[in-house]
């Protein structure tokens, strides 16, 4: 018998983790499109698909800030993997999440997951 970590992990979290801060939102992934048939120069239409999730907002320390490992702004939301689509969807750099009212975008190199991939850290800004 196997332990799924994510969906306990998630599942826990969503259940015991409102003195924490846990809350509702929204993983946007951005995909690019394609170009508008017989307008060759107009560029792509890129889309966007929506997946409710649960996280959670924390700020980087000084040490990362002075550490360059973040810059002074920059927002660590952290996702329950197993709440994006069942765990089949994985947050990327240039993905917008939307939590707690604020709507912040994954920089580049901006994602770190666990190795079961039941949180993925984020650094994104706004």
């Amino acid at each position: 018998m196997s332990i799924n970590v994510a969906k306990l992990v998630a599942k826990n979290l969503v259940k015991f983790g409102k003195p924490i801060g846990v809350k509702p939102a929204i993983l946007i992934k951005v995909t690019g499109g394609v170009r508008t048939p017989g307008s060759i120069s107009a560029g792509v239409n890129p889309t966007t698909t929506s997946f409710t999730c649960s996280g959670l907002v924390a700020e980087f320390s000084a040490y990362e800030i002075a550490n360059s490992l973040a810059q002074v702004g920059d927002r660590k939301v952290i996702l329950f993997g197993a709440t994006i689509s069942n765990g089949t969807v994985v947050p990327s750099p240039g993905d917008r999440i939307v939590i707690g009212g604020e709507t912040m975008t994954i920089v580049e190199n901006g994602v770190r997951s666990d190795p079961v991939k039941a949180t993925h850290e984020c650094r994104c800004r706004d």
